[in-house]
């Protein structure tokens, strides 16, 4: 999934490790989202190459890594969508005041 995240982003050279650091380095996740991202990536490699058998994941131990996806996937998609959401909005009433001739203040003040 933080590989999807990256390539989506424009992000397709280097290991995973870098993928993660590079959005952290340009500001567009912070610290924190950069050590859940690398925390999830210790996860899958584990996941992926230690041995299952004797070391079986818990399920406490899969929710909380679930979590810090999700709490990635909130902040690169969700947040943004939402912070432009509103900007929208509140540009469309500035712009239809301006239209209107609205200027927001009571007409004894204009």
């Amino acid at each position: 999934m933080l590989e999807a995240v990256a390539k989506q982003k424009g992000i397709i050279k280097g290991t995973l490790k870098s993928k993660i650091d590079a959005p952290h380095a340009a500001g567009h996740i912070s610290e924190a989202m950069s050590e859940a991202a690398h925390e999830i990536r210790f996860a899958g490699n584990e996941a992926a190459h230690g041995d299952l058998v004797a070391e079986q994941l818990k399920i406490e131990d899969a929710d909380e890594i679930v979590a810090l996806m999700d709490a990635v996937l909130e902040r690169v998609y969700q947040e943004p969508a939402q912070v432009a959401r509103i900007r929208e909005k509140r540009e469309r009433r500035n712009q239809e005041d301006v239209d209107t001739g609205f200027s927001g203040e009571p007409p004894e003040l204009r």
